[in-house]
């Protein structure tokens, strides 16, 4: 279980070069309604000037999608007063004249998406998966949406819904297929 000095990179390019091998590209695994969502989030905070995309950014574009609206209608959250507590936590992010940056808590959306997509066996990450990463990545967002009266294990089981209600649907399409032959 020792790792012994011969196996360690002797240097950073040689480190770099190791992790460039063995990097997965969590960008391969956007399907196109995430990618969307990420690369406006992106413009919107770089429109603002702000030196960084934060979680937040993310949320103001995911809550304009169909599924996480219909997270809310399914969790009773007040969906105005959510988007206006999100909107004022977007614009306390720090202005620049620098190019913006990608910030730690967008990077940890995204990966927390990956991982709950890597656990559901699935292809993509969905906007559905970007949404949980937010809320479970992001301290402030996490703290809006449970001051808002959110039970997180009930956002957890409507997010578990829609993905059966996507797995039951895929199913349907693949039986009718064979049905058809």
């Amino acid at each position: 279980n020792s790792v012994s000095a011969q196996s360690l990179p002797k240097n950073y390019a040689e480190a770099l070069k190791e992790y460039s091998e063995n990097a997965i590209d969590v960008a391969k695994f956007l399907d196109e309604k995430t990618e969307n969502v990420l690369a406006k989030s992106f413009v919107d905070a770089a429109a603002a000037n702000q030196a960084t995309v934060e979680a937040a950014h993310i949320m103001l574009e995911l809550v304009k999608t169909k599924k996480v609206r219909l997270i809310f209608g399914r969790l009773g959250i007040s969906y105005k007063n959510f988007v206006s507590r999100i909107e004022r936590l977007a614009e306390n992010v720090p202005k620049t004249h620098n190019p913006t940056l990608l910030g730690q808590n967008w990077q940890k959306a995204v990966l927390y998406a990956f991982g709950e997509t890597v656990k559901k066996h699935q292809d993509q990450i969905t906007v559905v998966e970007l949404f949980e990463g937010v809320v479970f990545s992001d301290k402030y967002v996490y703290d809006i949406i449970t001051d808002l009266g959110c039970d997180l294990l009930k956002l957890k089981h409507v997010i578990e819904w829609m993905h059966a209600q996507k797995i039951l649907i895929e199913r349907l399409r693949k039986w009718k297929t064979l049905a058809a032959m």
